[in-house]
Parts: structure tokens; C-alpha cells; sequence
């Protein structure tokens, strides 16, 4: 009888072996390989994914580059009733533009299409600086969608100044301008005006501070 029992043991030892392999088996079938990625590379671009504008520009004047510390001695303006007087470079010609409330200032041997001053009495047109800076940036963007310039680009701006460059009759200008009050008012009362070259721009920037550091309106000293 004991005999038997041991057998029968033996038996379910060996039973119970055999199915601990079969599942170990069947565990190992179920478990599946891990996913493999592979590694990203940049895939080289055939076009741009935007239009890229070229524009065919003129070389600038082989002149030399606007001077910097410019002499200045005063010069007196007047415009319906308004008068300003404001620093302007010594031996640089003076001329009244159309409308009589600007004035190109030039050294007396410029090239075309290098640099010039500009002052003009904007006081009739009782608008605050902010206004006729917004207006005159609009100008200068119907000019470029009527075709007069092109690649108009606002560099900065302010409540009352821009610096901006397009290209004009083939040349890139760089363009400052400035909206001054006078003392007690908030409307602009005249405006000064840098036109030039890029190799222009350090002496442009230097000589427009100066001559809107020394302008002013008589009698509101």
C-alpha cells in the first residue's frame, strides 16, 4: 500500500513538472521582441516654405561716408506764422522745397543719392507726434505698394521717431525721422530728417541727435 502512495506521488511530482515546463514554454511564445525604432534623420529641404523676394539693387555712389562732429551754425525758419530754428552743417546749401514748410539741407559738392538733411514746420497740421509718425510710416508704405520703392522694413519705432530702409529708384536708404513738440504742447511742431547710405547710418544717427538737441521755437524759451 505504501508502495502505491509512493508511485502515485512520484507521478503527480512528475506531472506537475511537466506542465511548470509547458507553461514556461508558452510563456516564453507569448512575450513578444521589443519594438525597435529607426533614428530620425533631417530629410534636406528641395524648396523654402515661403517666397524669398530678390530685389535688384544699384550700388551705392562711391563717395565718401557722411563725416561725423559736422561744425553747425544756426538756421532760422519760418511757415505759416510758425518759426523754428535749428543747427545745420556749415557749407551745406539750403533748399526750400514745394509747399514752402521744408528744407533739404546738402553739402555743396554731394553726390546723388548719398545723404541729405531735412527740416520741415509741421505745427499748421495740429496732429501729436505719435499721429504724423504713424502717417508718415503709412506714406511710405502706399509708396512701396504703388511701386515707387520696395522692401519698405520698419526698423524702429516710437511715439514720436522711426528708422526705416527700402530701396528707391534701385538704391537702399536708410531713412530717420523725428517728430518734435514744442514747450507747453502736445501737438508735433516740426520734423528732422536723415536720409543716407547704409555706410552712412553711424554719422546720420550722431548728426540728427544734434540738430534735434539744439532746435527750438523762439519765445517758448
Amino acid at each position: 500500500m505504501a508502495g502505491r502512495l509512493v508511485g502515485a506521488f512520484l507521478g503527480l511530482v512528475m506531472l506537475a513538472a511537466a506542465g511548470a515546463g509547458a507553461g514556461y514554454l508558452v510563456g516564453r511564445e507569448d512575450v513578444e521582441e521589443p519594438v525597435t525604432f529607426a533614428v530620425p534623420e533631417a530629410v534636406p529641404a528641395e524648396q523654402p516654405s515661403f517666397p524669398v523676394n530678390v530685389y535688384d539693387v544699384t550700388p551705392d555712389p562711391d563717395a565718401t561716408p557722411l563725416d561725423g562732429g559736422l561744425a553747425l551754425h544756426e538756421e532760422k525758419f519760418r511757415a505759416g506764422g510758425f518759426k523754428l530754428r535749428a543747427p545745420a552743417p556749415d557749407g551745406w546749401q539750403r533748399v526750400e522745397l514745394s509747399g514752402r514748410t521744408q528744407w533739404n539741407f546738402t553739402p555743396a559738392d554731394r553726390v546723388p543719392n548719398t545723404y541729405l538733411l531735412r527740416i520741415g514746420i509741421v505745427a499748421g497740421e495740429r496732429k501729436s507726434p505719435s499721429v504724423e509718425t504713424t502717417s508718415r510710416i503709412f506714406a511710405l508704405r502706399q509708396q512701396e505698394t504703388d511701386g515707387n520703392s520696395e522692401n519698405l522694413i520698419i526698423e524702429e519705432q516710437s511715439d514720436s521717431a522711426f528708422t526705416a530702409t527700402t530701396i528707391v529708384g534701385g538704391y537702399q536708404r536708410v531713412i530717420m525721422e523725428r517728430f518734435l513738440t514744442a514747450p507747453g504742447n502736445s501737438s508735433a511742431y516740426f520734423t528732422v530728417v536723415m536720409n543716407g547710405r547704409e555706410v552712412d547710418r553711424d554719422a546720420m544717427t550722431e548728426l540728427i541727435d544734434r540738430v534735434v538737441a539744439g532746435a527750438f521755437v523762439p519765445g517758448t524759451d
